[in-house]
This record gives structure tokens, sequence and C-alpha cells, in this order.
């Protein structure tokens, strides 16, 4: 009997998409290429046929309570390294000030019933605190564990909610496999059977506040002066609280950077998506700009469910790299810099919205995305044909096509 699909070898399954004409030779050869470069991957996903390459960057110095970083950023934009770099350099004089107080991943344990068991619950902590003792006895040797624990009703729900301290991890696994035991257990002594045992990507206990002060000097362009520049940030942060059109887009140049910094370490970008939706759910924005003793002040608050070790974060070698470029020693000081990041992109993109606009230098950036696009193989017609683009600030493939060509005419 013929193999199901997902049995097949990486290369037997790149060989029957191009048996089956789902790819030419030349695609099929591109993906087999990556895959010979990056054997170690393979195992990592289901039905694997290739990988995909995003540019790894860095930004460098970037200072956070008064330590200069390495800060590793994955992402095809190079937009969003650009303004990060640019701030960084921008507020090198005294950086980023961040804290985190404590990062406990919650754990949901649901039963459908409506029955009073709350108490019961109650009675058997001493005994989910060992069966989490002697499940993750090197969790617990670290330094994590139940740190407290909380018990809602619903209607004909009863929820029992974990706070565990995963340490350094981010703690998925380690809190879906706790709960699935803990249920078990739970309903042997209740005589229940739960509904749901699983992490919730709630982030609510692991908030990050990152703060920014910065001279008027440092905002000033040829033609604004740094202090009407911080008048517009402010105004603009203000229109922001009260606008969702608005809060939604400056969210997401926030996330623009945290993502490319998780991506270059190997974090679940997904469970800060998710955790920022509820957190958002009674506010608009994650940052707030306002004026004070003549400086310009940000400050941003948000779930940081991240982590410095495990899963992809240990076993890219990137991601490696990336860790041990950042130089952090706990996940703490890891989600300080990575909520700077993106209070540093927020800052970038709100000076550039009420000055010059945001059009303008994200065209130019991507100049040399056109030119690979239009066919430009080399680095000097690369270069060539996005600084040709940018001279004409006509920003469209056919323009970049003849740059090209007459480049290749010469």
């Amino acid at each position: 009997m013929a193999k199901k699909f997902y049995e097949l070898t990486v290369k037997k399954r790149i060989e029957k998409l191009f048996e089956e004409k789902k790819i030419d030779l030349n695609e099929k050869d591109f993906l087999v290429k990556t895959i010979d470069d990056n054997n170690s991957v393979t195992s990592l996903s289901e039905n694997v046929v290739g990988t995909v390459s995003i540019p790894f960057s860095v930004i460098y110095p970037f200072k956070v309570n008064g330590k200069d970083y390495v800060v590793p950023m994955s992402t095809e934009e190079p937009s969003v390294v650009a303004a990060a770099s640019n701030i960084a350099n921008r507020t090198i004089e005294n950086g980023f000030k961040s804290i985190i107080d404590e990062k406990f991943v919650v754990g949901q344990i649901v039963w459908q019933t409506n029955q009073l068991i709350s108490d019961n619950i109650n009675d058997e902590i001493e005994s989910i605190e060992r069966i989490i003792k002697e499940t993750k006895p090197s969790l617990i040797k670290r330094g994590g564990g139940l740190v407290s624990h909380q018990i809602n009703t619903y209607e004909d729900f009863v929820e029992l909610l974990l706070y565990i301290d995963t340490v350094d991890a981010m703690g998925a696994n380690i809190v879906n496999s706790l709960c699935e035991k803990i249920a078990a257990y739970l309903d042997d002594k209740l005589e229940i059977t739960h509904l749901i045992a699983i992490l919730s990507n709630d982030g609510s206990r692991q908030l990050v506040t990152s703060k920014v002060e910065i001279d008027f000097d440092q905002l000033k362009t040829r033609e604004i002066s740094g202090a009407t520049v911080a008048e517009k940030i402010s105004a603009l942060s203000e229109f922001t609280q009260l606008s969702p059109y608005r809060a939604v887009t400056n969210n997401k140049g926030i996330l623009n950077g945290i993502f490319a910094v998780l991506s270059a370490t190997g974090n679940d970008t997904r469970a800060i998506s998710a955790a920022v939706q509820i957190y958002l759910k009674n506010k608009n924005s994650l940052s707030t700009w306002y004026i004070k003793d003549k400086k310009l002040i940000g400050e941003l608050t948000m779930p940081m469910t991240i982590g410095s070790v495990g899963g992809a974060i240990s076993s890219l070698k990137t991601s490696q790299i990336a860790m041990k470029l950042i130089g952090i020693k706990d996940v703490k000081e890891f989600a300080k810099v990575v909520a700077s990041v993106g209070l540093a992109n927020n800052l970038a993109a709100m000076r550039a919205l009420v000055t010059t606009g945001i059009q303008s230098g994200h065209m130019k950036l991507q100049s040399k995305s056109l030119a690979i696009s239009a066919g430009a193989i080399t680095e000097e017609e690369i270069v060539t044909v996005s600084s040709e683009l940018n001279k004409q600030e006509k920003y469209d493939l056919k323009t970049a096509k003849n740059i090209l060509e007459n480049l290749r005419g010469k």
C-alpha cells in the first residue's frame, strides 16, 4: 500500500509534488537545497517540504536599564529594523527603563457541573502542589511551581485557575501537562469528568512596562522644531486613545518590532497576539505619549508571554545565536528588552506620521525588494536599480524592470 504523504521522507514529499506537477524542476531543486542547508528543522514540524528564509538583523547598541544590548530581529520589512535602530541612536544616552514584577502562566481546568465543588477543590491544593513537584521536579528545582489559584463559577461551569511560575520557559507544554495530571486526579476525587485542562494564553500576570524620556532636540527635523514634533506626538497619542481605527494601527506598529525580535529568537508570536487582544478589551492603545519638563515621555504596558529557553528557542541554530547575542540572564530581563523595542518602533512611527509621513521612507527601504522582484540578481544590480527608483521616486515593478533592462543593455 502506498505511503501517505506525511509518512514520506522530506525529499520524497518534494519529489511527489514535482511528479504531480505542483512545482517545476527549478522549484524542486530550490526546496531540496533549503532542506540540505537546514537538516535540523525537518523534525520540528509536520509535512515539511522546505524552509523559509527571513533576513536576520541586529540593532546595536540598544540601551535598556543602563545596559547596551545587541537585539536580534527577523523580518522581511526593512523599515521595522531601521525604525528601531534610529530610535536606539536617539535614546542612546539614557535609553529605556523597563520593569516586570511577575511572570506566571495560567493553567485552566473546567468542569461542566452545577455541583458546589469549590470547597472540595480548595481541600486538594496541597495534593495539587505535590503532583506538580512529582511531575516537574526540575521546575521546582529552578524555583518555579504553583504560586496561587483561583476558582470561578459560571452558571453550569466551574473553573480552576492555577498560576504557575514556569521560570525561563514560555511554559505552554509545562502547564498543559500539569493541568492534565491535576485534572485526572481531581476527577477521581470529585467523581466528575473535566471538560478541558489546558493553559490559558491570558497574560495578565505577565505584564511588562517600558518607559522612555526623550529630549526635544532628538525629535526635530530640518523643517520642524523638536518641541513642535513632541506636541504633535502627544496630540496623536491622545487621539489614539479615542479612535480604535488609529489605535489598531498604532498597536500593529508596536508589534512589528516585538514580533521581529520574537521571530529571531524562536518565540511564539501568536501567544502574544492572543494575550494582547484580551488585555485591550477595555482600552484602545498599548502606549501613551505626553510632555513633562520639556521632554517627551512614552510608556508602554503589555502582556509578554515569552520564553528564553525550550522549544524552537533551544532547537533552531539561528535562535540559539540570537539568544547568545542578546545576552540576557533570564526571561524577565528578556521581556524588558522586547517591550522596549516595541516602544522604540512606536516612537519612530509616530514621529514619521506627524512630520514627513510614513510612505516616503518606507518605499525607499522597499526599493531593494522591488529591484529583486524585477529580476536584479547581483549586488551591483540591486543597488543600482534601488538607487534609481529612489531618485525617480517612482516605485512600481514596470519602472524597476525598465531600469534593469537599461542597465543590462549598457
